[in-house]
């Protein structure tokens, strides 16, 4: 599960919350949650925890694996548009 989904179905949870909960950033948990910026282990063990395991290191590399290649998909339009 993403991080986006696991707050999709925890309604009474936020970014701004789980950020606080974990002693993390909100900018910074908001940007590993649309995979725009990556995390070390500590991080990704907070994450893990503070969503009783339902949101994996392996779900936050899938988000940024996604995120990586979309923009490159973006660059590669850029490029054949100049």
């Amino acid at each position: 599960m993403t991080l986006t989904e696991y707050l999709k179905q925890h309604p009474n949870e936020t970014l701004a919350g789980l950020a606080t909960r974990l002693g993390l950033h909100r900018g910074h948990l908001h940007k590993i949650a649309t995979g725009e910026r990556g995390w070390n282990s500590e991080t990704a063990l907070a994450i893990q925890n503070g969503t009783d395991g339902l949101v994996t290191p392996n779900d936050l590399a899938r988000t940024r694996r996604l995120f990586l290649a979309r923009e490159k998909r973006e660059q590669r339009t850029r490029r054949e548009r100049a």
